[in-house]
């Protein structure tokens, strides 16, 4: 299957260093955010559903670089979002801990 092949080749092409599972409410607040902030623009960009349940978990999966470049617009739109709950900030913090 020619198909298959070429999947699985872009597949290896791109390595996810970091992965970060929001949940739909999550993603929502993220959305919701957009442009209004470095990271939810950068993030945005980032996040896929994770199946074709629309209610499903949403996922980023992203390169060291681009992992990289989210923590340091996390830090610089100051750690914290205008309407997040603590939960998700703290979810957030925990994630960009793992950034090494």
């Amino acid at each position: 299957m020619p198909g298959t092949i070429g999947k699985i080749k872009k597949y290896r092409c791109k390595r996810y260093a970091y992965t970060l599972e929001l949940t739909k409410g999550e993603s929502d607040a993220i959305f919701w955010h957009g442009n209004r902030y470095c990271f939810t623009d950068l993030l945005c960009k980032h996040l896929h559903l994770k199946t074709e349940d629309e209610n499903g978990p949403w996922v980023a999966e992203l390169t060291e670089a681009e992992a990289w470049e989210l923590k340091e617009a996390w830090n610089d739109d100051g750690g914290s979002l205008a309407c997040g709950s603590n939960e998700l900030i703290h979810k957030i913090d925990q994630f960009m801990e793992k950034i090494i």
